[in-house]
């Protein structure tokens, strides 16, 4: 099976996500796939948030491989028919979501919600939606939950 694995990271920062990318692409390919990851450098500039969220919207990978797993918002809103998510837990990444001062910006308020509804929309899209593994069996156990012929939610 020919897999993109595909996440938004911090250029230049190794951290949850790209540790997990490289570890999944590994493992699949030691199953016997064909395997690519894409690390999508993202901006953490709130002015920048959402034009990024919508080019990401707006990019299509049906013709290029059978099955996309993305492992964090933003990358889960690419578009696949088989598209399947491996959460990494909470992004940490985007301090003006939860600082209380910029939480009072009304621009921030906006781009909090149209997070929230692309997210809403990208899990609804998802035929499966795996959490981060905490051991070797459950890496295993997810691993074959990913690459099953016909799996769903």
């Amino acid at each position: 099976m020919k897999i993109i694995i595909a996440g938004g990271v911090t250029p230049f920062i190794e951290d949850e996500v790209s540790l997990t990318i490289d570890r999944l692409e590994l493992k699949l390919k030691e199953c016997g796939h064909k395997v690519e990851s894409v690390k999508i450098p993202f901006s953490l500039d709130h002015s920048k948030i959402i034009p990024q969220l919508l080019a990401l919207r707006l990019y299509h990978l049906e013709d290029e491989c059978d099955r996309l797993i993305c492992i964090n918002m933003p990358a889960c809103l690419i578009g696949h028919t088989e598209k399947y998510l491996w959460l990494c837990g909470g992004d940490t990444r985007w301090p003006w979501q939860t600082d209380p001062e910029a939480l009072k910006n009304d621009e921030i308020k906006a781009i909090r919600e149209y997070t929230a509804r692309a997210c809403e929309r990208a899990l609804s899209e998802a035929k499966k939606i795996c959490a981060r593994p905490e051991t070797d069996t459950d890496w295993d156990a997810i691993i074959h939950d990913l690459t099953a012929e016909g799996a769903a939610k």
